[in-house]
């Protein structure tokens, strides 16, 4: 086949691929990110209810929505690499 300076179509799972890998190195990025202004406050203080009944909540720690966005980014980036690295040639 003679070249006609077209450049050859991209597979849709190609580019599906494309796109999942950059989102998951996007998500790992905010990820990482987050997780970086997460640090201890320089300031402390302690706040109680001597007198209530009620329980209160365990809280997540600060970063956990930083450490699920970088475990997400990196299943993404995976995914994608494994779909680009492992996909048959035609």
């Amino acid at each position: 086949m003679a070249d006609d300076g077209i450049p050859p179509r991209r597979s849709r799972v190609t580019v599906v691929a494309c796109c999942i890998l950059v989102a998951g190195v996007v998500c790992a990025g905010i990820g990482a990110w987050r997780l970086r202004m997460a640090g201890s406050a320089s300031f402390g203080w302690f706040a109680y209810a001597p007198l209530s009944e009620g329980s209160f909540p365990a809280v997540l720690f600060p970063g956990a929505l930083a450490v699920v966005l970088i475990a997400v980014g990196a299943l993404c980036v995976g995914l994608g690499a494994g779909i680009l690295l492992g996909r048959r040639s035609r």
